[in-house]
């Protein structure tokens, strides 16, 4: 991956700065100053029924479910809603923007929302019978020695105990002291996980390899429990699942300089389509500049398309950049949809830093 990617990439933010805008309530009764993100620095596809965010680090992507915690209005929770109705206004929707799907705070990438009622109800059947995709980028400890086969299946349970998960039963693994809130009551809970992962490359330099990863399951940090308490390479930045005082991490920030966050992105994400007649629409995420700056200096490769992201109908590429003449069949699936890609769509030789 060439250093002028990189650069190009830094013209967007990892972690978008929130920007303070005058006292107002656009979605709930708190009053005072409310902090909002542009919708045109996340935005990356959309058409009638969808629509693809690139979220950063920092965002929440759900409210409190008041079975479990209370709906006091928060700093987090004021700034999604907010989002979510400026993207609504954005885009001239009439109904709210329903998300189908949740990541985790410090997770970065596709985040799917459905434009209407009935897009959800119907995407959120797709999600529940596995006809919905979500593939991972993750960069974790460890190198090539830690993986004894290149791609495999993981499948165990997960406990979740007042809103703690791990494995059952694993043993020797990091967790971090539980400080408890006696005034939240958090989930609880023993549930099947399937994790599917790829080894797409190791560093020489440093104990670091890049994991390509598809849920089958979706529960909550089943990603981050797989891999720190089953493959024992906790993903780089997890400070719930990996003590950052072990030996590895002294050897990777002697190597390589840290940034602060989670290095675990949202990929790609995909489901199901019916126009003119049934195909699989992807739509794919850039990498933050961090994730790609770590990357190059620890030598790992980077795909193009997974660096610059796009959106493909079944395996052609139709919207983002370097696309080599899709087939006619492919463009008028999007086209039918009304399918507008708001990333970046950058020539590989061209220079936007000059």
């Amino acid at each position: 991956m060439s250093s002028s990617i990189s650069a190009r990439l830094r013209l967007s933010k990892s972690r978008v700065p929130r920007k303070p805008q005058k006292p107002r309530s656009p979605v709930g009764e708190q009053k005072g100053l409310v902090y909002t993100i542009s919708p045109e620095k996340l935005l990356l596809y959309a058409d009638r029924g969808l629509v693809v965010i690139n979220k950063p680090n920092g965002m929440i992507t759900q409210v409190a479910d008041s079975r479990i915690l209370p709906l006091t209005p928060n700093v987090d929770t004021n700034i999604f809603l907010t989002f979510m109705e400026d993207l609504r206004k954005h885009l001239k929707l009439k109904e709210p923007l329903r998300p189908l799907h949740r990541l985790d705070k410090p997770t970065t990438g596709a985040l799917a929302l459905a434009c209407t009622r009935q897009n959800a109800k119907d995407f959120s059947r797709q999600i529940s019978f596995r006809k919905a995709e979500k593939t991972y980028l993750a960069l974790v400890c460890g190198d090539s020695s830690k993986f004894a086969k290149p791609r495999g299946i993981i499948s165990t349970k997960l406990e979740c105990e007042q809103g703690w998960v791990r494995i059952p039963g694993a043993r020797r693994v990091f967790e971090r002291e539980q400080v408890r809130n006696p005034r939240i009551r958090g989930e609880n809970w023993v549930k099947d996980a399937i994790s599917e992962y790829e080894v797409v490359a190791s560093s020489t330099k440093v104990p670091l390899s890049l994991l390509r990863l598809q849920l089958h399951t979706g529960l909550k940090h089943q990603l981050r429990v797989h891999l720190a308490q089953y493959l024992r390479t906790p993903i780089l930045g997890d400070n719930l699942y990996m003590d950052v005082k072990s030996p590895i991490m002294k050897t990777i920030k002697s190597q390589v300089p840290i940034p602060w966050g989670l290095f675990l992105h949202s990929s790609r994400f995909s489901l199901l389509r019916y126009r003119p007649s049934e195909f699989r629409l992807t739509v794919g995420a850039p990498l933050p500049p961090s994730f790609v700056d770590i990357c190059e200096k620890a030598g790992i490769p980077l795909d193009y398309d997974d660096v610059t992201g796009g959106v493909w109908a079944d395996d052609q590429k139709v919207r983002g950049a370097d696309i080599v003449s899709p087939e006619d069949q492919a463009e008028d699936a999007v086209q039918q949809l009304g399918g507008v890609w708001f990333g970046a769509s950058l020539h590989p030789e061209e220079d936007l830093t000059q």
